[in-house]
């Protein structure tokens, strides 16, 4: 049995403490971030992109894709507002994200940079 991929934050704090501590610090460096328009369920649009970049491998498929030379994508959400990173490499991510570099230019919510 798979693992279900938890991208839901249920506070502002517990957002940016998992952004800060275990993303960004860790080389997830590259981001876009959204905000779920208000006629759609969040829970689709998280199951849309963890699909559509396949963040919900396991940590031994991110291992393979990092020694490879591919990047990782991680998703991340609290309430309408969400972040997709990733760390450098090769990945459809780059190709389909305008992006930018969290050392060049922070991300920003609820009052957090």
């Amino acid at each position: 049995m798979e693992k279900e991929y938890r991208c839901e934050a249920t506070t502002i704090e517990g957002f940016v403490q998992q952004l800060a501590v275990s993303l960004v610090a860790n080389g997830y460096w590259f981001y876009v971030t959204g905000t779920v328009p208000e006629r759609k369920d969040p829970r689709a649009v998280d199951r849309k992109l963890i699909r559509k970049y396949h963040v919900d491998c396991s940590k031994f498929a991110r291992y393979r894709r990092k020694a490879e030379g591919g990047a990782n994508v991680q998703y991340l959400r609290c309430g309408r507002f969400y972040v997709l990173l990733a760390t450098k490499g090769k990945h459809l991510f780059f190709e389909e994200e305008h992006f930018k570099d969290c050392r060049e230019t922070p991300v920003k919510f609820a009052g957090y940079t």
